[in-house]
């Protein structure tokens, strides 16, 4: 399918990214464990208050050491003092970005944060309106790099639009997880067909998010950490219908 969106390339780097754990420890343990697959790259969804965040940020770091990218997204109600202190302790550990820190609609606070400091911070993952939503953060300088994906902006045409939107401001559109293989392989197909998307974003453990995908994640990512697109038609990837009948709940059929 990114052939027919305007495919950029064929493959992106992958990310491992963290459910909410319940010790500093789990967080460790869960980044090499992703780093010895080959992943470059590690987001902590940490698991909160501030000073616990603060803690698991120090030690993924200390035990990852310095070569591998590492991201934060507490998805969290800072104050916006937190918000800056957690922003700048992440500066002097070299992480790529502070994600949703607020609650996206909080534009003022994102903005005085990203004037504040000088980590990327990124949002727009919840905004409501599509690319509509994303241009308002845009407008008012809220955030550096902006989030989309599938599930959550219109499909693939809005995600497009949302991708092309952030790049002709010069940012790039992170995609963010489905949560559903499928989707989730839908979403490698638009990041493929643009320029300004530099990874793509694995929830861990991975085998419970890749139904009713027949194939494994691990069918199209390499021993570099690098997630291939599918080359078969459309999404390139088999559904296993067998599984979706047998757990449906309701349907509405459609016909020409």
């Amino acid at each position: 399918m990114h052939r027919f969106i305007g495919s950029y390339r064929q493959k992106l780097p992958v990310y491992a990214s963290s459910l909410w754990l319940d010790s500093v420890q789990a967080y460790v343990d869960e980044a090499l464990k992703y780093k010895s697959k080959g992943f470059k790259a590690y987001k902590v969804h940490p698991c909160g208050p501030s000073d616990m965040d603060m803690e698991i940020h120090t030690a993924v770091r200390a035990a990852v050491g310095e070569d591998m990218i590492l991201m934060s997204d507490p998805v969290s109600e800072y104050t916006l003092s937190e918000a800056i202190k957690v922003a700048r302790q992440l500066e002097d550990l070299n992480y790529r970005w502070l994600e949703e820190p607020f609650r996206d609609y909080e534009l003022d606070k994102y903005a005085k944060l990203t004037r504040a400091t000088d980590i990327e911070i990124v949002g727009t993952e919840t905004t409501r309106g599509g690319p509509w939503g994303i241009a308002q953060a845009i407008k008012f300088d809220a955030v550096n790099t902006v989030r989309a994906d599938v599930s959550w902006k219109a499909g693939i045409t809005g995600t497009l639009k949302s991708c092309h939107l952030a790049e002709a401001h010069g940012m790039n559109c992170e995609l963010h997880t489905t949560t559903m293989g499928p989707m989730d392989m839908a979403n490698v197909h638009v990041s493929c067909a643009v320029r300004n998307c530099d990874f793509f974003e694995l929830f861990v453990p991975e085998d419970i998010f890749q139904a009713p995908m027949r194939q494994s994640y691990y069918d199209f990512i390499d021993e570099n950490g690098d997630i291939h697109a599918p080359e078969g038609h459309g999404l390139g990837v088999d559904i296993d219908w067998d599984l979706v009948d047998d757990n449906c709940v309701s349907h509405r059929s459609y016909s020409n």
